[in-house]
């Protein structure tokens, strides 16, 4: 097939941002599909990277681009990938515009908030909105089975397929860990949500206990001075690292160096961070919520507890630290269970559903 002939496929997320959404779709376009269909990306926002003017004229760029593409330019199918609250605003108003332009439109749902904005909406007119929304899409996007079931109780819809995120695999056979020190690590970004505070508190009671373990922080967001303060104020320098925002080779190596991933978020998507501990074979303690079920099975490949429980969380991560053979049967499990995951699988998986509704 000549690249004239090819199926034009439009992106519209915040590919510039550093997050989840962008890797996935970064991930996703390096894979052969990108031969297959010939891919236009509009970036529409800067996420936790700008202020309010930046995110402002970001939005105002994309949608003067996404006009003029739909004016100019042939699109067969348009690809939106949202988050909840004012991303699914900003989102929506690119739907309808698409409608206009009578173009088929896939609907990617990516929100951390899946269940208290979309499943549970405040009233009556947001309900109904998100509804015309999701019935007007070609297709709608889940990440797991759960929101499918949810979607469909809530709205009634029938065009709705699950496709989970992908995760780059890393070669690496089998995950050796330390004796001496137990290395935990946290990847993601510094708000409250994700269970911060939890962490630090379970934290300091294990090395009041006098654990020796290590902790290391890997993110950036409005909580990074409190993590700070809190860690000085502990005097816990020693055994917590707040490392910021890490990406490529550093980012790899304090992958392979950790022991346990701990996510103890009150509210997460699918998080792309434990689907990257699994490809270096790190036991997982997470929160029972959303999509995480889904990936991880209570006491096979980790450890699932009630967000907000301190005091189960400790009770994992010191399981995890005192049975070296229990993380070792739980790192064996996650580096069979990524493959499910790679960038391959589920760009084949995209590939799909694009000639499905393409035809």
């Amino acid at each position: 097939m000549s690249k004239a002939h090819k199926p034009v496929i439009l992106i519209l997320a915040p590919i510039a941002a550093k997050g989840g959404i962008s890797s996935v779709i970064n991930s996703i376009l390096e894979q052969d599909i990108n031969t297959k269909f010939d891919f236009i990306k509009i970036n529409t926002s800067l996420y936790k990277d700008g202020g309010i003017v930046r995110e402002l004229i970001t939005f105002l760029k994309a949608i003067l681009k996404y006009i003029f593409i739909l004016i100019f330019k042939r699109v067969d199918l348009i690809h939106i990938h949202t988050s909840a609250s004012v991303s699914f605003y900003r989102k929506s108003i690119f739907a309808l515009i698409g409608i206009l332009f009578q173009r088929n439109i896939i609907y990617h749902l990516h929100s951390s908030r899946f269940y208290d904005f979309f499943y549970n909406p405040p009233n009556q007119l947001l309900k109904s909105y998100i509804k015309r929304i999701f019935k007007s899409a070609t297709c709608v996007i889940c990440l797991c089975e759960n929101w499918k079931d949810c979607l469909k109780e809530r709205y009634h819809l029938k065009n709705i397929t699950v496709i989970p995120n992908p995760v780059c695999q890393v070669p690496f056979a089998n995950k050796s860990f330390s004796m001496d020190v137990s290395r935990l690590l946290f990847v993601g970004f510094y708000i409250n949500s994700k269970g911060i505070i939890d962490l630090l508190e379970v934290c300091k009671d294990l090395h009041l206990k006098g654990v020796n373990f290590t902790l290391e922080l890997c993110g950036k967001g409005e909580m990074n001075e409190i993590i700070n303060s809190y860690i000085m104020e502990n005097s816990l320098e020693k055994c917590i690292i707040n490392n910021g925002w890490v990406e490529g080779r550093a980012k790899e190596n304090i992958f392979r160096k950790a022991d346990i991933f701990v996510l103890p978020s009150y509210a997460e998507g699918m998080p792309i961070s434990i689907l990257e501990a699994f490809s270096y074979g790190l036991p997982i303690v997470a929160t029972k919520i959303s999509c995480v079920p889904a990936i991880v099975e209570d006491g096979i490949n980790g450890f699932l507890i009630e967000p907000g429980n301190r005091k189960e969380l400790l009770e994992k991560i010191s399981v995890l630290i005192n049975n070296k053979y229990l993380r070792e049967s739980m790192s064996k499990n996650n580096l069979l269970k990524v493959k499910h995951y790679s960038p391959e699988v589920i760009a084949g998986r995209w590939e799909n559903l694009y000639k499905d509704l393409l035809k």
